[in-house]
């Protein structure tokens, strides 16, 4: 497991922070086609939890509490805070326990889930080979480790590992 640690580590070394106010995305928001002046209530706290953190910093419970709340993270914050999730899973399982499905869902997306897909397919976009490749070691890990979570886990492999072959 040392190993897979490292991988995750030196893969998202030099992932930028998002910046401060790129870290939700709130569809409420009337800058994003809401009817809200301003962001929601768990936009707000997830914003003012994650503001100002390295992803290095953050622990199984601190995670627990925003596990399911990950579509409200832009694209470029969850790619940013992702090895925190990771790493935390593996190191707290049982702190971690919700995530590990969310990371599944989000990555193993049934076909017939066209919000997911393009979802995904954000993630594949702003993820490098090397992110990719850690990711895809993780759930290997979490396959062999936990199951297949409602087939979830070996979609996410089989969806990280096409993204990877193909061309650069």
């Amino acid at each position: 497991m040392n190993l897979l640690f490292s991988q995750i580590e030196s893969a998202f070394a030099k992932r930028p922070y998002p910046g401060n106010e790129n870290i939700t995305h709130c569809s409420y928001d009337t800058k994003n086609g809401g009817t809200l002046d301003g962001p929601c209530w768990e936009c707000e706290e997830m914003s003012n939890f994650f503001r100002g953190k390295s992803w290095g910093m953050l622990h199984g419970l601190e995670l627990r509490r925003y596990g399911d709340n990950d579509t409200l993270f832009t694209v470029k914050a969850y790619c940013y805070f992702l090895p925190s999730y990771l790493t935390a899973s593996l190191r707290e399982p049982k702190d971690l326990d919700d995530c590990v499905d969310h990371l599944t869902y989000r990555f193993g997306v049934e076909t017939d889930d066209n919000r997911g897909a393009e979802r995904l397919r954000s993630l594949f976009n702003e993820l490098n080979r090397s992110e990719l490749g850690a990711v895809l070691a993780y759930f290997r890990y979490v396959l062999s480790r936990d199951g297949n979570w409602g087939g979830f886990c070996a979609r996410a492999i089989e969806n990280i590992e096409r993204e990877l072959s193909k061309t650069p």
